[in-house]
């Protein structure tokens, strides 16, 4: 019987992952060698890669990117998937070798030199083994946008709002991303763009959706037009805001302007410190506590009981 799929992720301790990187042969001519990756961008990929399920679409541009800047090879490619679980990784690879093996049946190639299922050495100074890495790369990004079926989610996307303090743009970027999510829409295709167009009308705040619809004509149906506008409004908002408040300060600066010129200085004592005796003015007791009134308190009882006896003795 064989064992059952592992679902947890895969331990890549002690794997060098070194991507592509050109440099400077000792003859002078430029070549391409492996260079290890940056523990910040395996860490920030094997985090992203943790999502994979509730957004592929976002770990696939996540892939993309970290092939674009460091050129991994095959294994580097395989030790990228490892990040993922073993079901998912099987996943990616299956979805990718059927998107090569629909490409190979125009170009009449062999799916294993296309889509090799062990290392194949390519050497990327040869011209010719770099564009097959290059195309093997691309399947796997392919294959890692498509292993995971969509949850088709639009209620998602309908409650995607502006934020009072959201720019027009990240407004725009934050329903792109929701659209790819959860939905079946690229939002680069038309029916993509016009149904951009609906909601970027519908879900902004409520200045830039009420100056939006007031837009007529053919422009009232061009994205850009309307990212426009939304960026004056927003911008006309912050600036009408910094206005404000620039009168709010003066308008207090010159009512506690007046109040000082009208109000009397104040009389009297000085006001107490914070544990100052109302006696003897020193500091770190109170009036009830003050040795000094203590002793004038004892020595006048002492000149009462005196003048008593000299009282006495003129009587007798």
């Amino acid at each position: 019987m064989n064992p059952p799929p592992q679902t947890t992720r895969k331990q890549t301790k002690g794997v060098i992952q070194a991507p592509l990187r050109q440099a400077i042969a000792s003859d002078g001519e430029p070549r391409i060698i492996k260079v290890p990756f940056f523990s910040m961008d395996l860490e920030a990929w094997e985090k992203t890669a943790k999502g994979y399920r509730n957004d592929p679409i976002g770990v696939a541009k996540r892939l993309k990117f970290m092939v674009k800047q460091h050129l991994p090879d095959w294994a580097d490619m395989q030790l990228l998937l490892d990040a993922l679980t073993e079901t998912e990784k099987q996943l990616v690879l299956k979805v990718s070798k059927d998107l090569a093996e629909d490409a190979c049946v125009s170009t009449q190639e062999d799916i294993k030199d296309v889509f090799p299922l062990q290392d194949p050495m390519w050497d990327p100074n040869e011209p010719d083994e770099l564009a097959q890495l290059k195309r093997y790369q691309d399947f796997i990004v392919k294959g890692l946008e498509r292993a995971i079926p969509k949850t088709i989610n639009w209620s998602a996307l309908y409650a995607v709002k502006q934020g009072p303090s959201q720019t027009p743009s990240d407004f725009l970027d934050h329903l792109r991303d929701a659209m790819r999510r959860y939905t079946t829409l690229d939002p680069g295709s038309e029916e993509g763009i016009q149904q951009l167009i609906n909601l970027f009308l519908g879900q902004s705040t409520g200045d830039i959706r009420w100056k939006l619809q007031k837009i007529r004509g053919p422009n009232s149906r061009d994205l850009e037009t309307l990212l426009d506008e939304a960026w004056r409004v927003f911008s006309n908002r912050e600036e009408g805001y910094k206005q404000g408040m620039k009168k709010l300060v003066a308008v207090a600066r010159e009512e506690g302007k007046e109040k000082c010129e009208q109000d009397p200085p104040r009389q009297g004592p000085p006001r107490l410190g914070k544990d100052q005796c109302a006696f003897c003015r020193k500091f770190g007791h109170w009036k009830n506590q003050c040795p000094e009134r203590r002793r004038g308190d004892e020595q006048r009882k002492s000149d009462r009981g005196g003048e008593r006896v000299v009282a006495h003795a003129k009587e007798d």
